[in-house]
C-alpha cells in the first residue's frame, strides 16, 4: 500500500542539500561510507565488499521514491558539494500515519552535526503533515551515540524491542533496539 505522504524530493538546510541518489553517486557513498566497518557497525545491512551492491541499492532507491513506500536522499556539504551520509524515511505498511526514520553519516563527519540539521528538518516536515502522527527511530542498544542523536532531536524513548532487528555486522540473530519517538 503506497503512503499519501510526498515529501520533497530536494532539501536545502543551512549547511546541506539532500536530495535522492543517483547512479552517479553510488560510487562515493562506496567510497565514504557503505564499505566502512565503523559506519554499517549498527546498521540493517552488511557492510559492502564492492561498489556494485552499493550500485544496487542506489538502483532501488528510484522504486521507493515511485511507490512511495520509502524517500531516500543523500546528504551533501551545500559548501563543497562533498558526500556525507544518506537518510531514509519510511512510512508504515498499512500505517502510513507511522513514519520511521533511518541514517548514516561518513565516519569523517560524526559529531559535527551533519545528521541532526538533516534530520532536525526532515522531522520538522513530517510533524507539521496532518497525517503524519508519529515519527519514530530505533538503533541497537549498544549505540550510544545514535541514541544521543535521537534524544537531542527531541525524541521520547519509548523502551527496549527485545531482539528486534538483525544488525549482520555485529551478529546473525536479533539484536535488542531502543526505540524513540515523537507522536502528536
Amino acid at each position: 500500500m503506497a503512503s499519501p505522504l510526498k515529501p520533497p524530493s530536494n532539501w536545502t538546510t543551512p549547511r546541506l542539500t539532500l536530495s535522492p541518489p543517483l547512479p552517479a553517486d553510488a560510487g562515493e557513498m562506496f567510497e565514504r561510507y557503505a564499505r566502512d566497518p565503523r559506519v554499517t557497525r549498527y546498521l540493517g545491512w552488511r557492510t559492502h565488499r564492492d561498489a556494485g551492491e552499493t550500485r544496487a541499492f542506489v538502483e532501488s532507491t528510484s522504486a521507493g521514491w515511485q511507490t512511495s513506500t520509502v524517500f531516500t536522499w543523500i546528504i551533501r556539504s551545500r559548501e563543497s558539494g562533498e558526500f556525507l551520509g544518506g537518510l531514509a524515511v519510511r512510512p508504515e505498511t498499512g500505517h502510513p500515519y507511522r513514519v520511521q526514520l533511518g541514517y548514516a553519516v561518513a565516519h569523517d563527519h560524526w559529531r559535527k552535526g551533519i545528521m541532526s540539521e538533516a534530520l532536525g528538518a526532515v522531522i520538522e516536515w513530517l510533524r507539521a503533515r496532518p497525517e503524519v502522527s508519529r515519527v519514530w527511530a530505533f538503533c541497537d542498544v549498544d549505540n550510544a551515540a545514535s541514541a544521543g542523536l535521537l534524544e537531542h532531536l527531541g525524541m521520547t524513548r519509548e523502551g527496549v524491542l527485545r531482539r528486534w532487528n538483525v544488525h549482520p555486522n555485529i551478529s546473525d540473530g536479533p539484536r535488542d533496539c531502543a526505540c524513540y519517538a515523537i507522536a502528536k
